[in-house]
Formats: structure tokens, sequence, C-alpha cells
């Protein structure tokens, strides 16, 4: 029997010991939750621009391509500690060691190529009022119950990164996270919202409502003497601006409207009424082809970078009407579209 009572005896204060000590983990699991509670005021920040970021094709690795402010929701947090030394982190979402998060296009799941670098500044009693830099630590310790009040200023960055460039929507995802180690739960989020990538449209010298006047010329009757008949070429061109990647871009370039063209041939322009009779003026592609630009129909040439030209050239063209002398000045308007 004595030995029986051994036996029973030693299971007995294992069981008890086991038991000891899941109460023990559960104790401090408790007390560490309640360190820092948050008073249901957080800071929640977005990313978006509503328009497109444009990212340049030639960006090198390590470009900042945009710098900017986080839209807030909400900028102030509120928790209560107790007394102690805590842990106040900042981290992207997903974690990770470097200081820049990797951006993704929405619905094909590739990497952009374009990262996102987040910088905090907190505005209370115990900050520095400096930008701080995700990932980003910083330990505070409370000699006594304290109520922990601050306010946000978020910046972001954009910066080029290694690979391909893709753009469009981007994936709206959270990016950023802030927390009390052992507290319960987040005091600063910021997420993705509205933000897409587009490649930067070429332009023309000038822009919008600019004047280029192409002169024809002063020819003699006997230069149209048969339908068909042309005087000289005379070239023209625009010239591209604010294009310094142009590879895979397209302009769409149109001539005038349908109404333009005349009323005996409709791949000329019509001389302005009571003026010149008999000719039209034509509109080509400088090129070996002399692609012709038909009034209000558009042309698609290869986008040219910054100070290259988009060449033309226009004459005189007789028509089947009958010719008239004269003297005329007819306004053309141009329209470029980049793609």
């Amino acid at each position: 029997m004595q030995g029986m009572t051994n036996s029973i005896g030693f299971p007995g204060r294992r069981f008890v010991t086991a038991g000891l000590a899941l109460l023990g983990m559960a104790f401090t699991a408790s007390a560490t939750a309640n360190g820092c509670v948050i008073l249901g005021s957080t800071s929640k920040f977005t990313v978006g621009q509503g328009t497109p970021v444009l990212i340049p094709g030639n960006a090198s690795e390590g470009d900042v391509i945009k710098t900017g402010m986080g839209n807030s929701g909400g900028n102030q947090w509120q928790m209560t500690c107790d007394p102690g030394t805590y842990s106040f982190v900042a981290r992207h979402v997903p974690s990770s060691s470097g200081d820049i998060v990797p951006l993704r296009v929405a619905g094909f799941g590739v990497a952009s190529g374009v990262g996102i670098r987040l910088s905090v500044r907190e505005h209370g009693s115990g900050s520095d009022g400096a930008m701080h830099r995700f990932p980003w630590t910083v330990r505070r310790t409370f000699d006594e119950d304290v109520k922990v009040s601050f306010t946000d200023d978020l910046q972001y960055e954009l910066i080029r990164m290694s690979g391909e460039l893709y753009y469009g929507a981007i994936e709206p995802v959270q990016v950023g996270t802030s927390y009390v180690e052992g507290g319960d739960g987040e005091y600063r989020s910021i997420w993705i919202n509205d933000l897409s990538f587009s490649r930067p449209s070429c332009g023309i010298e000038g822009g919008d409502g600019f004047m280029r006047e192409v002169a024809l010329g002063t020819h003699s009757s006997s230069v149209f003497a048969r339908p068909g008949d042309a005087s000289p070429w005379v070239p023209f061109a625009l010239t591209s601006a604010n294009c310094s990647d142009p590879g895979g871009v397209f302009a769409d370039i149109t001539f005038g409207f349908a109404h333009d063209a005349d009323a005996d041939d409709s791949t000329l322009f019509a001389m302005p009424t009571g003026k010149v009779k008999g000719v039209g003026i034509e509109v080509a592609q400088d090129n070996v082809d002399s692609t012709s630009f038909v009034p209000g129909v558009k042309g698609t040439m290869p986008a040219v970078s910054t100070g290259n030209h988009y060449k033309f050239k226009a004459r005189l063209k007789r028509t089947t009407a009958a010719l008239q002398a004269g003297s005329f000045r007819r306004a053309t308007i141009v329209m470029v579209e980049f793609r």
C-alpha cells in the first residue's frame, strides 16, 4: 500500500505544478495587455492622388518620383498607460527591415517598380518634433498612470525600385501601422487609396493655343493648268516638348475638321470663301511616301523626344473647279493627342 501511495502522489504533484505554470502565463499576458489602452481615437492616413502620378520611364533606381503628405481621416491618437516603459513601434505592412514597401498593380499582382517610403512626425508632450522614417521604435517611460495624446503628420515618398515599370491602379492595401508592444491594438494606420501610376504624356512646344504660319508662296496660274497640278512642297514642323521617354508612345495628329475639306476634293483644305478658287491646300507628312493628312482625319506618328520634330509639308493643288487668282490666309486647327 505504501508503494501505491507514492505512485499516486507523484503524478498528483506534477499535475498541480503544470496548472500553476499555466496560471502564471495567463496572468503575465493580462498584465502586459493592460499596460497601454487605446481610448478610441486613432490616427488614420491614406495615400492617394485622385489623378495619376506620372512615372518617367527613364527614372533610375532610387530616384524620388514624388513627395507628399498623407490624407488624414483623423490624425490624433489617445491612450492611457500604466507606469512602466513601453516600446512604441511604427513599421510597414507587411513587416520589412528595409525602408521601402513595394507597390503592386491592382488586378495583376505584379510589382509596379515603384515603392513607398513612410515618415511620421508626432506632436505632443515628450515628442522630439522630428520626422522619423519607418520602421521606427521609440521607448517611452511613465512614472504614473498617464493619458498619452499625440497628433501626427505623415509624409510619403514614391521611390523608383529595380525591375520593370508597370502602370495602372495600385492595390488599395495597408502599408503602415503603429502600436505599443503588448498593447491592445494599432493607434496609427496608413493605407493606399485611389493611387495610380501613369506614363508622362508628351507635348508640343508652345502648348495649347500656339500659332505657326506656313507661307505657301506666290505662283503663276500656269502652275495650275490642269487638275492635280501642284506648287512645290513647303516644309514645316511641330517641335516635341516634355517627352524624355517617347518609346512606345504614339502621337495622333489631326489637321482641321471634316467640314474644312474642299467641295471638289475632300483630301484638300478648302480656300476661304470669296478668295482664291480652283485650288486647295494639301498637307502631308514629310516622308518618302508623302502620307496625306485629310481634313478631320487623324494620322499617327511615333512620338519623338524633346526638341525633335514632327515633320510635315504643305502645297497648293489644283481642283476641278474654275481657277481664280488672288491671295488668301487660312487658319487651321491642329490637334495632337498622345497615347
